[in-house]
């Protein structure tokens, strides 16, 4: 996670000091929390914790944001949720800048707080659901929208979109034909936190996809994709994933796509950014072990 540089020293400006989040302090940083967002339960908060440090690469000894002190206090807290994932012989950081709190008398180190932990330029930075006020602090630090719609599929309606020579793994079968080990890694990460993992079996490659599963407006059964490499390789599957979703008793697939992207089925579009700074790449969707998968709604 790129807290490097708090893990080696606490970063210090004009009487406020960054220091990083370990689970021993969340107690401090919940209580922050839910004065600043009164209406999210402390349980739901509590939850995402817990699924947090369910699975690596979370630990006892990794931290999972930073707190920030000031003149009179604990000013501020920021979740970041990092993870590190392959990309051929390559690994690349990525990390999640997820909820944020700061004292309203504290807001103007709000800048200065941001740029200290998320300007790693060899990083992915991904904010899915950021406020108004924090997007304003995002985009000075040079974040740009990689989606901007999400892209709603009924599937019963495409069940007979043929798609001859792919079929669809099943988690078990996906889990076996990856060697990739920090892929597998994650993979296995995210079968266990209970998100609906398997690939799409093309002639000449295996595409892997991570969906989390919830329910639209508490009633229908939804799967939105949190990982693909490429949302064109989903939309031209588009017959037997919508038959493997519902045959898991999923009606809705959700993901997202950029302005440009070609999406040829019947579908719902729905206007809705999220953001990236770094070498995040829009034609896939990369939000493993971000807020999409802990802090569930």
């Amino acid at each position: 996670m790129t807290t490097s540089r708090l893990e080696t020293k606490a970063l210090r400006s004009r009487g406020y000091e960054l220091e990083p989040l370990l689970p021993e302090r969340w107690p401090i940083a919940l209580e922050m929390l839910q004065r600043s967002y009164p209406l999210t339960p402390t349980a739901w908060w509590n939850a995402g914790y817990t699924r947090l440090m369910a699975v690596p690469p979370n630990d006892d000894h990794s931290p999972i944001g930073v707190l920030m002190h000031g003149p009179r206090g604990i000013a501020g807290v920021s979740l970041l949720f990092g993870s590190r994932r392959g990309l051929g012989n390559t690994v690349q950081n990525h990390v999640n800048a997820s909820s944020w709190a700061i004292e309203p008398t504290d807001r103007m180190q709000a800048l200065w707080m941001a740029k200290q932990t998320l300007s790693d330029p060899k990083t992915v930075y991904t904010a899915l659901t950021p406020i108004p006020q924090a997007l304003r602090i995002l985009q000075r630090l040079g974040f740009r929208a990689v989606s901007s719609q999400r892209v709603l599929v009924i599937t019963p309606l495409q069940v007979r979109h043929k798609a001859p020579m792919v079929r669809i793994l099943d988690t078990n079968e996906t889990l076996q034909a990856f060697k990739d080990s920090l892929l597998l890694r994650a993979l296995h990460d995210h079968a266990r936190l209970g998100c609906l993992v398997c690939a799409i079996a093309l002639p000449d490659r295996l595409v892997p996809l991570v969906m989390r599963t919830r329910r639209q407006s508490r009633l229908i059964p939804l799967a939105e994709v949190v990982y693909s490499p490429s949302v064109a390789d989903i939309t031209a599957a588009i017959g037997p994933l919508s038959r493997f979703l519902l045959r898991q008793g999923v009606a809705l697939l959700q993901f997202e796509a950029h302005e440009d992207a070609q999406i040829e089925v019947s579908c719902t579009r729905l206007f809705s950014r999220r953001f990236a700074s770094g070498p995040y790449r829009p034609e896939g969707i990369d939000h493993l072990y971000s807020e999409l998968v802990y802090l569930q709604n």
